[in-house]
């Protein structure tokens, strides 16, 4: 994942969202509430990442936020009220098993908490 684009079911037409995200990711969780669209964790070159970074939909523009404590890939993630909770996933430590890690992002004051272990 490099670029977002917006999908008008109308049309059925895509069009480019924002610019391109600060790096190529694959295996990245992405989820969105009205305001923003967020792109956590994730894989690149150089193996798992911890990063979150948000694009504000109203400005079109990418802003790096507060890394997760667990670098991890292939998470499953979801927003509930003022927070984002990311579940799971992969790292290098734990090659292909599953982790079984938690974390909870606040989203007004940009921090992560670990929670208990699923």
């Amino acid at each position: 994942l490099s670029s977002c684009f917006i999908y008008d079911m109308r049309t059925q037409q895509s069009t480019p969202l924002g610019n391109d995200l600060p790096a190529a990711l694959s295996r990245c969780c992405v989820v969105s509430n009205d305001k923003y669209v967020y792109v956590i964790g994730g894989y690149d070159d150089s193996g798992a990442m911890n990063t979150m970074y948000r694009l504000c939909l109203e400005t079109e523009e990418w802003t790096t936020m507060a890394p997760m404590g667990t670098y991890r890939y292939g998470s499953p993630a979801v927003p509930k009220d003022e927070y984002i909770y990311i579940f799971g996933g992969y790292n290098f430590d734990d090659g292909l098993l599953s982790m079984s890690s938690t974390e909870r992002y606040y989203i007004a004051n940009n921090t992560w908490e670990e929670l208990a272990d699923m």
